[in-house]
Protein backbone atom coordinates (compact mmCIF):
# COMPACT_ATOMS: atom_id res chain seq x y z
CA UNK A 1 0.00 0.00 0.00
CA UNK A 2 2.72 2.18 0.73
CA UNK A 3 4.47 1.10 -2.36
CA UNK A 4 1.58 2.43 -4.21
CA UNK A 5 1.68 5.53 -2.98
CA UNK A 6 4.96 6.64 -3.45
CA UNK A 7 4.39 5.15 -7.00
CA UNK A 8 1.31 7.80 -7.60
CA UNK A 9 2.77 10.54 -5.71
CA UNK A 10 5.60 10.03 -8.33
CA UNK A 11 3.73 9.87 -11.37
CA UNK A 12 1.70 12.54 -10.12
CA UNK A 13 4.53 15.10 -9.83
CA UNK A 14 6.33 13.99 -13.36
CA UNK A 15 2.51 14.74 -14.70
CA UNK A 16 2.78 18.28 -13.47
CA UNK A 17 6.62 18.86 -14.95
CA UNK A 18 5.43 17.34 -18.10
CA UNK A 19 2.01 19.03 -19.06
CA UNK A 20 0.22 21.74 -18.44
CA UNK A 21 -3.48 19.97 -17.22
CA UNK A 22 -6.52 21.50 -16.14
CA UNK A 23 -7.25 23.60 -12.99
CA UNK A 24 -9.76 20.78 -12.20
CA UNK A 25 -7.82 17.79 -13.23
CA UNK A 26 -10.21 15.95 -15.09
CA UNK A 27 -9.01 17.28 -18.67
CA UNK A 28 -6.33 15.61 -20.98
CA UNK A 29 -3.01 16.99 -21.01
CA UNK A 30 -2.30 19.96 -22.67
CA UNK A 31 0.22 18.72 -25.32
CA UNK A 32 -0.39 21.10 -28.85
CA UNK A 33 0.50 23.94 -25.97
CA UNK A 34 3.78 21.69 -24.93
CA UNK A 35 4.45 21.34 -28.86
CA UNK A 36 4.01 24.74 -29.57
CA UNK A 37 5.92 26.24 -26.82
CA UNK A 38 8.60 23.68 -27.45
CA UNK A 39 8.91 24.80 -31.33
CA UNK A 40 8.68 28.48 -30.50
CA UNK A 41 11.63 28.03 -27.67
CA UNK A 42 13.65 26.26 -30.38
CA UNK A 43 12.95 28.60 -33.58
CA UNK A 44 14.12 31.17 -30.86
CA UNK A 45 16.63 29.58 -29.86
CA UNK A 46 18.16 28.88 -33.93
CA UNK A 47 17.68 32.15 -34.59
CA UNK A 48 19.44 34.24 -31.98
CA UNK A 49 22.44 31.44 -32.76
CA UNK A 50 22.18 32.19 -36.83
CA UNK A 51 22.22 36.30 -36.10
CA UNK A 52 25.31 35.96 -33.39
CA UNK A 53 27.41 33.64 -36.10
CA UNK A 54 26.42 36.60 -38.63
CA UNK A 55 27.23 39.44 -36.62
CA UNK A 56 29.56 38.34 -33.64
CA UNK A 57 31.12 34.97 -34.44
CA UNK A 58 34.00 35.30 -32.79
CA UNK A 59 32.21 36.38 -29.88
CA UNK A 60 30.34 33.59 -30.27
CA UNK A 61 32.60 30.89 -30.67
CA UNK A 62 34.34 32.04 -27.18
CA UNK A 63 31.26 32.03 -25.39
CA UNK A 64 29.63 28.85 -26.60
CA UNK A 65 33.15 26.63 -25.75
CA UNK A 66 33.00 28.54 -22.30
CA UNK A 67 29.05 26.73 -22.09
CA UNK A 68 28.03 30.60 -21.86
CA UNK A 69 25.28 30.82 -24.47
CA UNK A 70 21.92 28.79 -25.23
CA UNK A 71 23.16 27.59 -28.78
CA UNK A 72 21.45 24.35 -29.86
CA UNK A 73 23.05 21.37 -29.94
CA UNK A 74 25.33 21.52 -33.50
CA UNK A 75 23.91 18.38 -35.04
CA UNK A 76 20.30 19.53 -34.60
CA UNK A 77 21.37 23.07 -35.55
CA UNK A 78 22.87 22.39 -38.44
CA UNK A 79 19.66 20.08 -39.60
CA UNK A 80 17.54 22.81 -39.24
CA UNK A 81 19.57 24.68 -41.45
CA UNK A 82 19.78 21.71 -43.62
CA UNK A 83 15.65 21.11 -44.22
CA UNK A 84 15.70 24.86 -44.67
CA UNK A 85 18.21 24.42 -47.53
CA UNK A 86 16.52 21.49 -48.54
CA UNK A 87 12.67 23.08 -49.13
CA UNK A 88 14.40 25.92 -50.84
CA UNK A 89 16.31 23.92 -53.53
CA UNK A 90 12.74 21.89 -53.97
CA UNK A 91 11.19 25.32 -54.54
CA UNK A 92 13.99 26.42 -56.71
CA UNK A 93 14.09 23.49 -58.88
CA UNK A 94 9.74 23.67 -59.07
CA UNK A 95 9.92 27.42 -60.31
CA UNK A 96 12.38 27.25 -62.75
CA UNK A 97 11.54 23.54 -64.17
CA UNK A 98 14.54 21.84 -62.99
CA UNK A 99 14.52 18.24 -62.98
CA UNK A 100 13.73 17.09 -59.11
CA UNK A 101 12.52 13.73 -59.71
CA UNK A 102 14.65 12.18 -57.00
CA UNK A 103 12.09 12.82 -54.01
CA UNK A 104 12.38 13.48 -50.13
CA UNK A 105 15.63 11.71 -49.44
CA UNK A 106 17.36 12.82 -52.94
CA UNK A 107 16.84 16.38 -52.10
CA UNK A 108 18.03 16.03 -48.56
CA UNK A 109 21.27 13.96 -49.90
CA UNK A 110 21.74 17.22 -52.37
CA UNK A 111 21.13 19.68 -49.63
CA UNK A 112 23.61 18.07 -47.13
CA UNK A 113 26.74 18.72 -49.67
CA UNK A 114 27.31 22.14 -48.64
CA UNK A 115 27.33 21.62 -44.93
CA UNK A 116 29.75 18.52 -46.01
CA UNK A 117 32.00 21.13 -47.26
CA UNK A 118 31.64 23.66 -44.75
CA UNK A 119 32.71 20.65 -41.91
CA UNK A 120 35.30 19.77 -44.50
CA UNK A 121 36.58 23.27 -43.80
CA UNK A 122 36.58 23.07 -40.29
CA UNK A 123 38.67 20.28 -40.23
CA UNK A 124 41.57 21.35 -42.58
CA UNK A 125 41.58 24.80 -40.55
CA UNK A 126 41.97 22.73 -37.51
CA UNK A 127 45.62 21.33 -38.88
CA UNK A 128 46.38 24.90 -39.29
CA UNK A 129 45.60 25.96 -36.43
CA UNK A 130 46.66 23.33 -34.05
CA UNK A 131 50.47 23.87 -35.09
CA UNK A 132 52.64 24.75 -32.28
CA UNK A 133 50.91 24.26 -28.91
CA UNK A 134 47.85 22.18 -27.90
CA UNK A 135 44.61 24.08 -28.40
CA UNK A 136 40.95 23.35 -28.98
CA UNK A 137 40.07 20.00 -29.89
CA UNK A 138 38.60 19.09 -33.15
CA UNK A 139 35.12 18.35 -32.26
CA UNK A 140 35.22 22.02 -31.06
CA UNK A 141 36.31 23.13 -34.10
CA UNK A 142 34.30 21.42 -36.35
CA UNK A 143 31.47 22.23 -34.47
CA UNK A 144 32.07 26.19 -35.35
CA UNK A 145 32.45 25.35 -38.66
CA UNK A 146 28.83 23.57 -38.08
CA UNK A 147 27.26 26.69 -36.63
CA UNK A 148 28.89 28.73 -39.02
CA UNK A 149 27.12 27.16 -41.81
CA UNK A 150 24.00 27.06 -40.39
CA UNK A 151 24.36 30.71 -40.46
CA UNK A 152 26.08 32.21 -42.97
CA UNK A 153 26.50 29.36 -44.91
CA UNK A 154 22.58 29.08 -44.96
CA UNK A 155 22.65 32.32 -46.74
CA UNK A 156 25.33 31.34 -48.53
CA UNK A 157 23.02 28.82 -50.11
CA UNK A 158 19.91 30.93 -49.98
CA UNK A 159 22.23 33.01 -52.34
CA UNK A 160 22.46 30.09 -54.87
CA UNK A 161 18.80 29.54 -54.99
CA UNK A 162 18.04 32.95 -56.05
CA UNK A 163 20.88 32.99 -58.27
CA UNK A 164 19.29 30.19 -60.39
CA UNK A 165 15.95 32.28 -59.86
CA UNK A 166 17.88 35.17 -61.58
CA UNK A 167 19.51 33.34 -64.43
CA UNK A 168 16.43 31.62 -65.40
CA UNK A 169 14.48 34.83 -65.62
CA UNK A 170 17.40 35.96 -67.96
CA UNK A 171 18.68 33.53 -70.28
CA UNK A 172 15.87 30.81 -69.75
CA UNK A 173 18.22 28.44 -68.51
CA UNK A 174 18.35 26.52 -65.15
CA UNK A 175 22.15 24.95 -64.95
CA UNK A 176 24.90 26.88 -62.81
CA UNK A 177 27.36 24.15 -63.19
CA UNK A 178 30.23 26.29 -64.23
CA UNK A 179 29.77 30.40 -63.63
CA UNK A 180 27.44 32.94 -65.70
CA UNK A 181 28.57 32.45 -69.37
CA UNK A 182 25.16 32.92 -70.72
CA UNK A 183 24.19 35.82 -68.88
CA UNK A 184 23.91 39.38 -69.94
CA UNK A 185 27.21 41.25 -68.65
CA UNK A 186 24.71 44.00 -66.26
CA UNK A 187 23.15 40.19 -65.12
CA UNK A 188 26.36 38.57 -64.93
CA UNK A 189 27.70 41.18 -62.16
CA UNK A 190 24.98 40.83 -60.14
CA UNK A 191 24.67 37.56 -60.17
CA UNK A 192 28.54 37.29 -58.93
CA UNK A 193 28.69 39.57 -56.55
CA UNK A 194 25.66 37.99 -55.03
CA UNK A 195 27.74 34.79 -54.80
CA UNK A 196 31.09 35.94 -54.33
CA UNK A 197 29.85 38.00 -51.83
CA UNK A 198 27.95 35.98 -49.47
CA UNK A 199 30.89 33.27 -50.36
CA UNK A 200 33.02 35.99 -48.88
CA UNK A 201 30.39 36.37 -45.46
CA UNK A 202 30.91 33.01 -44.88
CA UNK A 203 34.78 32.68 -45.30
CA UNK A 204 35.08 35.86 -42.59
CA UNK A 205 32.82 34.24 -40.29
CA UNK A 206 34.61 30.94 -40.82
CA UNK A 207 38.05 32.73 -40.26
CA UNK A 208 36.51 35.01 -37.06
CA UNK A 209 34.78 32.11 -34.88
CA UNK A 210 38.11 29.60 -35.65
CA UNK A 211 39.86 32.63 -34.05
CA UNK A 212 37.37 33.61 -31.43
CA UNK A 213 37.76 29.20 -30.46
CA UNK A 214 40.98 29.21 -30.49
CA UNK A 215 42.73 32.37 -29.69
CA UNK A 216 45.19 32.33 -32.75
CA UNK A 217 46.53 35.69 -34.63
CA UNK A 218 44.69 37.27 -37.20
CA UNK A 219 47.76 35.77 -39.62
CA UNK A 220 47.35 32.27 -37.93
CA UNK A 221 43.73 32.13 -38.63
CA UNK A 222 43.96 33.58 -42.52
CA UNK A 223 46.56 31.00 -42.98
CA UNK A 224 44.25 28.16 -41.81
CA UNK A 225 41.76 29.66 -44.11
CA UNK A 226 43.84 29.65 -47.39
CA UNK A 227 44.89 26.48 -46.21
CA UNK A 228 41.44 25.04 -46.07
CA UNK A 229 40.51 26.21 -49.34
CA UNK A 230 43.64 24.96 -51.30
CA UNK A 231 43.02 21.09 -49.74
CA UNK A 232 39.10 21.17 -50.24
CA UNK A 233 39.83 22.51 -53.87
CA UNK A 234 42.68 19.73 -54.72
CA UNK A 235 40.21 17.15 -52.98
CA UNK A 236 37.45 18.51 -54.81
CA UNK A 237 39.20 18.78 -58.31
CA UNK A 238 40.01 14.67 -57.73
CA UNK A 239 36.38 14.18 -56.66
CA UNK A 240 34.83 16.16 -60.29
CA UNK A 241 37.45 13.93 -62.10
CA UNK A 242 35.17 11.43 -61.28
CA UNK A 243 32.11 11.90 -60.43
CA UNK A 244 29.30 14.49 -61.46
CA UNK A 245 27.72 16.55 -59.17
CA UNK A 246 27.29 19.83 -57.83
CA UNK A 247 28.33 20.70 -54.97
CA UNK A 248 25.34 23.92 -54.31
CA UNK A 249 27.84 26.70 -53.08
CA UNK A 250 31.33 28.31 -54.87
CA UNK A 251 34.13 26.48 -54.56
CA UNK A 252 37.61 26.35 -55.47
CA UNK A 253 39.15 23.84 -57.58
CA UNK A 254 43.15 23.22 -57.86
CA UNK A 255 44.16 21.68 -61.40
CA UNK A 256 47.94 20.54 -60.85
CA UNK A 257 48.47 19.66 -64.51
CA UNK A 258 46.13 21.93 -66.60
CA UNK A 259 46.85 25.78 -68.14
CA UNK A 260 44.42 27.15 -65.47
CA UNK A 261 45.21 25.92 -62.26
CA UNK A 262 42.76 27.03 -60.37
CA UNK A 263 38.80 27.23 -61.10
CA UNK A 264 35.76 28.38 -59.91
CA UNK A 265 33.06 25.94 -59.57
CA UNK A 266 29.46 25.91 -57.85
Amino acid sequence: MVERSRCDQFDEGIGRILYHRGVDGRTSPDWLREAAVAVRDEASRFLVTVLQCIRHPRRFAGAWFAGATRAPNPIGYVSTSLAITAAARSVTAALVGGADDGGLWSSLAVATLPYAYYALLGVLCHVVLRLGRATRPLSASLAIALYVGGGPGLLLTLSLDLDILLYSAVTGGASLQHGFADAPPWARLVLLALALGTSALFLMALAAGMRGLHGRSRLRTVAAIVFALAGSGLLLSALHAMFHFALGVPHFLFHLRRSTPIDIWF
